[in-house]
């Protein structure tokens, strides 16, 4: 008769390889939550330094409006300020029927353009999200000027 093999007696080796692929998903697993962390860290970081330029940032669209409203001789461009569950954002909406909404998207600015009312402009509307790694004038610029110069 072939030989029994007994069911019974633990088999160190195998419960040790099982232990340290246990040891390993942990350790895999505390690895990621640390990552997970530090991300979430870092996003929440950049959102307050959203948050804290925002007015500089909006100070410096405001100039480069009126800028662009001295040059055209006439009230092209105007802007309102709104507030979503706690961020802010702005309207720019052109005499023309174009506009840009510029809003603080969790750690970045979402740019959204509208370039009209028409059916045919509506299809060209983007939406982008820019960080705040610039200067407040120099965001103002980058938001704006492009936007501006297609009106």
């Amino acid at each position: 008769m072939g030989s029994r093999l007994n069911k019974a007696v633990p088999d160190r080796h195998h419960e040790d390889r099982a232990r340290d692929m246990g040891r390993h998903r942990r350790e895999n697993d505390d690895r990621a939550d640390a990552l997970a962390d530090t991300r979430d860290q870092a996003e929440q970081n950049r959102r307050a330094v959203c948050l804290q330029r925002w007015p500089g940032i909006l100070a410096a669209m405001k100039s480069l409006i009126a800028a662009y409203n001295d040059g055209a001789g006439a009230e092209l461009l105007t802007a309102s300020e709104q507030s979503d569950g706690g961020d802010p954002a702005v309207t720019i909406a052109s005499r023309g029927g174009g506009t840009i909404t510029i809003a603080i998207d969790g750690d970045a600015l979402l740019v959204r353009t509208n370039p009209g009312s028409h059916a045919a402009a509506a299809l060209h509307a983007i939406a982008r999200r820019i960080d705040c790694s610039r200067s407040d004038t120099g965001t103002a610029a980058y938001l704006l000027q492009d936007w501006m110069d297609q009106l």
